[in-house]
């Protein structure tokens, strides 16, 4: 069996959400022989799964206020937060039967770790893992050519007070064929230690990880990468066309829409507006404008005087 390598990123301050995602999915397009865990943290951002929909998974005014960046991973699964004091694992190997691997074996290596550190962890059937009835940790597979991603987040001491407000969606979308997440209480691992303890007790993670794995430490410049796709993939992430214009189909009544009231139906494709009815009149728009945007707003205030 290959011997597994520990790329230990957590701390690197200067790194972002999105650089992170870049370099998830060039390691998994790269084929990698060895499996690899990376581990990191990241500023505070939201990461939607891969078929999400950010109008119905997040609180889009917080976020704004508070200016909390929106990401979109290549992963399934659930919107998480990510930020200081959130550990985030990957687990990068190839597949055993051509198949994701059992996310239930990541977990056994996470829960064994921090076992040795006091803490008695319990896996659900959604292979989430829960300290004292509350979720501190969940995850998300991608594969690609024969490699399995698998990967998950896992609550230290995270600002929970940011978390909780910024995935309540502001509005209700039924007719959706997004994935939507699935709500639990969320707890931190080690809520007792102080802001200063944060950083060192996650490299203890790391390490029992690492002791778990019996995993060689790395370094970043080690890996065999493609630099221009990491370039292309960086410039995925931060585009609106990936983090939002990969929303999946979903309809809207318009009297679902304030300030509006009557008789219409909006159906948005790609992040964008594609077809709107109110009343009588109907219209099919191609390329239209991003949903809830102003020009959104302008082309339904200019429908509804229309049909008046």
């Amino acid at each position: 069996m290959d011997q597994w390598l520990l790329l230990d990123l957590i701390g690197a301050t200067a790194n972002t959400p999105e650089f992170h995602l870049a370099l998830e999915e060039s390691i998994l397009e790269s084929s990698p022989e060895q499996p690899l865990l990376l581990m990191y943290e990241n500023p505070n951002a939201v990461v939607l799964g891969k078929n999400q929909n950010p109008w119905q998974e997040l609180n889009l005014d917080y976020l704004d206020k508070y200016q909390i960046p929106i990401y979109r991973r290549i992963s399934g699964g659930g919107t998480v937060f990510h930020g200081p004091g959130n550990l985030i694992f990957s687990f990068v190997e190839p597949s055993k039967n051509g198949l994701i691997n059992p996310m239930s074996d990541y977990n056994g290596v996470l829960i064994s770790a921090l076992k040795k550190l006091g803490l008695s962890l319990k896996e659900d059937s959604r292979n989430c893992l829960f300290l004292d009835a509350k979720k501190i940790s969940g995850n998300a597979q991608a594969l690609k050519k024969g490699i399995c991603l698998s990967h998950g987040t896992i609550l230290v001491q995270a600002d929970l007070g940011f978390l909780e407000p910024s995935i309540h969606p502001e509005e209700r979308i039924a007719g959706s064929k997004a994935v939507s997440s699935v709500r639990n209480v969320v707890g931190n691992l080690a809520p007792d230690i102080s802001t200063d303890e944060v950083l060192p007790f996650s490299k203890r993670i790391a390490e029992e990880v690492r002791k778990e794995l019996k995993a060689k430490r790395i370094g970043q410049e080690e890996l065999e990468l493609d630099d221009r796709f990491f370039q292309r993939s960086l410039e995925k992430h931060r585009s609106w066309d990936w983090v939002f214009g990969k929303t999946p189909y979903f309809e809207k009544k318009i009297s679902e829409i304030s300030p509006f009231s009557g008789n219409g139906l909006l159906k948005v494709s790609g992040g964008r507006l594609q077809y709107a009815r109110w009343e009588n009149l109907e219209m099919e728009i191609e390329k239209g404008p991003a949903y809830r945007s102003k020009e959104f707003f302008d082309l339904l205030n200019d429908l509804i005087q229309k049909a008046n």
